[in-house]
C-alpha cells in the first residue's frame, strides 16, 4: 500500500470512528484495529489539522439564565451540541470532532 494509500485508508477509518458513536476502544476491538495505531494517526490528523491554520470559535450559548443550565453549541455548519452542567469535557471534544470530522474547516467557518 502506498504512503497516500495507508492515508487515505486510516483517515477513513478516523471519520469512521467519529460516526460510529463508539468509544476508541470499542470501535478498535469491532473492527480489529491496533488501538495504539489509531491514536497515532488520529493525533497525526489533529496536528495537520491545527498547524496553519485559524484558530476554530465555538458560539457558547446558555440554556436559560440561571448558573445551573447546560450550554448550546452552534457550530457554524448548522450542527447543535447541548451539554448539561458537569458534563465530561473530552466527551464534548470527542463530540466535537466526530461532528467536524478530520475537516475541522467545516466547524470554523
Amino acid at each position: 500500500m502506498s504512503k497516500e494509500e495507508r492515508v487515505t485508508h486510516w483517515r477513513a477509518v478516523i471519520r469512521k470512528h467519529g460516526e460510529s458513536g463508539l468509544s476508541a476502544a470499542a470501535f478498535c476491538r469491532e473492527q480489529d484495529i491496533s488501538i495504539h495505531q489509531f491514536h497515532w494517526w488520529r493525533r497525526r490528523f489533529r496536528k495537520e489539522n491545527s498547524q496553519g491554520k485559524e484558530s476554530a470559535f465555538l458560539q457558547l450559548v446558555p440554556l436559560t439564565k440561571s448558573q445551573h443550565s447546560g450550554v448550546r453549541i452552534r457550530l457554524h455548519n448548522g450542527m447543535l451540541i447541548e451539554v448539561e452542567q458537569g458534563f465530561d469535557p473530552r466527551t464534548l471534544r470527542d463530540v466535537i470532532e466526530a461532528f467536524c470530522g478530520e475537516e475541522t474547516t467545516q466547524c470554523s467557518r
